[in-house]
């Protein structure tokens, strides 16, 4: 992919997955993809997150990977925060966008969020026992609850 490429995360989070003394070398691999790689580490639900990821945003971006905080409140807050810097006709895509039992007894809430968006949608391994992946074409409408 050309352009810029901007990774937003938290470390540490009760989401993240990488051990703290594995960081700056996962970091490190990924700047070795690509020149254009901006590696932000903070809270996606602060406003200053949402203004640095704006400050290295040179055009609108095509692609948009929401793959966080998994709680309903959070995964609908990084939805409604990030999406418009998304182009119309681009893509939005979420992890674990399946809704079984293991999703809900670890807490991840993607599935009601997911299952609002209005548009035109792409899902890959939905309905398996685990995670779930979900596009949807930007500009997608949020449904009512």
């Amino acid at each position: 992919a050309q352009g810029t490429k901007v990774s937003l995360d938290l470390p540490g989070g009760p989401w993240g997955s990488i051990p703290f003394e594995k960081i700056e070398e996962r970091d490190n691999m990924i700047r070795s993809w690509s020149q254009d790689a901006v590696l932000i580490r903070a809270d996606s639900h602060s406003e200053e997150s949402a203004k640095a990821v704006a400050r290295h945003l040179g055009a609108p971006l095509d692609f948009l990977f929401i793959d966080g905080d998994h709680s309903l409140e959070g995964v609908t807050d990084d939805y409604l925060r990030y999406s418009p810097f998304v182009r119309a006709g681009g893509w939005i895509g979420f992890h674990d966008i399946n809704d079984t039992a293991p999703h809900r007894e670890h807490g991840v809430f993607v599935a009601p969020l997911w299952n609002r968006l209005r548009g035109e949608k792409i899902e890959f391994n939905a309905g398996d026992s685990w995670a779930g992946i979900g596009l949807v074409r930007s500009p997608a409408a949020l449904a009512p609850e």
